[in-house]
């Protein structure tokens, strides 16, 4: 039912082993659904190809981009069925909260559809545009049925403001006047990382029309699904292996100074888009360089404090650490409760007070003070704010509203603390447990790790 073709198994080891810089854009399905190699990873790591992974092991959450791909790319082979990228629920839920009222213009996409496939992100208590869970809507014209796929069985109702949202966005076809909502049976499965994977193969059956049983899948049916749905993507792909030496020499040049490691994860105080880049007022920049792989940072991205900085210390930028990294000392406190309790209020505080004042910069919060900068890139880091479970997030975001004594209500203290506290008070908590510099702990986030 979900076959995978050798050649484009391949097409995936030849794009992880270095072809293509793991930044480059493979596929783009619309201005803002784009796909690359990391995306890909997200769905199959190399490993799970070597089959040198465990089928039990835990593998990484899907990115956004990784289950917009691959369901737009779904849509896109029937007729007369387009797909909605999980951010233009936040653009649009955010346009009618302040306007009440979404433009003829953005929905006209929606107007000669018969089926839309929408994934969406849910789980969050601080409303309907955050979570960690992804489940999938589809809205079925001639039906006049709204079909809801969630694996946890937890998120089948609509809530009734988002309703009134959908009724408005979807006015051209009868302002969903009698239309249901339903559950089909669907497959399952008792993990919290394979979400996506869900997502992906729920909108292929629908578009099939394929009925599903209520079986759980085992992890080596859901380990095949990530297989299936990355080659599946690189199916159209042209990939040559003579790409291999301007990759190569790519790399080197991104060893000099002129390009910090952490603008390859996104995560570069100083990240450059295209002709701008951040903190533009900064003239001087000091840098570190890695004694393993000779690789550059700036100390801000590094972490380090130039002042204090110890030459006769070997600095290394992680890429000397054993893969995969065990994280042991966060695994232990995992085991002992809530990690937020590691650190105390007056390190939250301290925290909040640096980045406030620009004694700490980080690109979260520059992007939060500057959402205009790049709109793909905040979006990118709005939708990773931790690699910890649910209950762990909302334990430290519980601690942070309380340490500030923020109103919930208020989407701008929210916005601030979903968007830059809870993940820079991962960051703290990641090298204080693992002894992590801030771009090791940085390099957790872009594994998209889930403990």
């Amino acid at each position: 039912m979900f076959p995978t073709e050798p050649e484009n198994l391949d097409k995936l080891l030849t794009l992880f082993k270095g072809t293509i810089s793991d930044r480059q854009t493979i596929l783009r399905f619309t201005d803002n659904t784009i796909l690359n190699i990391k995306d890909l990873m997200s769905i199959c790591p190399q490993s799970l190809i070597d089959l040198t992974v465990s089928q039990a092991s835990r593998l990484p959450w899907l990115t956004d981009d990784a289950v917009n791909s691959r369901v737009a790319q779904i849509a896109k082979y029937k007729t007369n069925t387009m797909a909605l990228a999980t951010h233009q629920f936040i653009v649009w839920h955010r346009e009618w909260q302040t306007n009440r009222n979404i433009t003829d213009n953005e929905i006209e996409p929606l107007k000669d559809a018969e089926k839309v496939l929408w994934p969406r992100i849910v789980g969050g208590s601080l409303g309907p545009e955050w979570g960690n869970h992804f489940i999938l809507w589809v809205f079925d014209v001639p039906g006049k049925e709204v079909r809801i796929y969630d694996s946890s069985e937890q998120h089948n109702t609509i809530d009734e403001e988002v309703l009134e949202m959908l009724r408005h966005i979807f006015r051209q076809h009868d302002s969903l006047n009698g239309w249901t909502i339903s559950c089909p049976q669907m497959w399952k499965h008792t993990d919290d990382f394979n979400c996506g994977v869900f997502v992906c193969t729920m909108a292929e059956t629908d578009v099939k029309e394929t009925k599903m049983s209520p079986e759980v899948l085992q992890p080596e049916q859901l380990c095949h699904l990530r297989l299936y749905h990355a080659s599946c993507l690189v199916k159209d792909i042209s990939v040559s292996e003579q790409a291999l030496p301007a990759l190569k020499r790519r790399r080197e040049t991104e060893r000099s100074r002129s390009c910090c490691l952490a603008q390859g994860i996104y995560a570069c105080v100083y990240q450059k888009i295209r002709k701008k880049s951040m903190h533009p007022e900064v003239k001087t920049i000091n840098w570190v360089q890695c004694d393993y792989c000779d690789g550059w940072l700036h100390s801000e991205c590094a972490g380090t404090d130039p002042s204090t900085f110890d030459t006769d210390t070997p600095f290394s930028c992680g890429c000397h650490f054993p893969e995969p990294y065990p994280y042991k000392s966060v695994h232990a406190a995992l085991r002992e409760g809530l990690v937020v309790r590691m650190i105390t209020d007056e390190e939250i505080m301290t925290l909040q007070n640096d980045l406030v004042s620009g004694t700490l910069k980080s690109n979260r919060m520059y992007l939060h003070q500057n959402p205009s900068f790049d709109p793909k890139l905040k979006q990118l880091r709005d939708t990773s704010i931790s690699v910890f479970d649910e209950k762990q997030i909302e334990a430290i975001i519980e601690r942070t509203f309380a340490v500030f004594k923020l109103d919930k209500s208020s989407m701008g203290d929210t916005s601030f603390i979903l968007e830059v506290m809870v993940p820079e008070v991962t960051v703290l908590i990641l090298r204080k447990l693992e002894g992590f510099n801030r771009y090791q702990a940085e390099t957790t986030f872009a594994k998209y790790m889930s403990f």
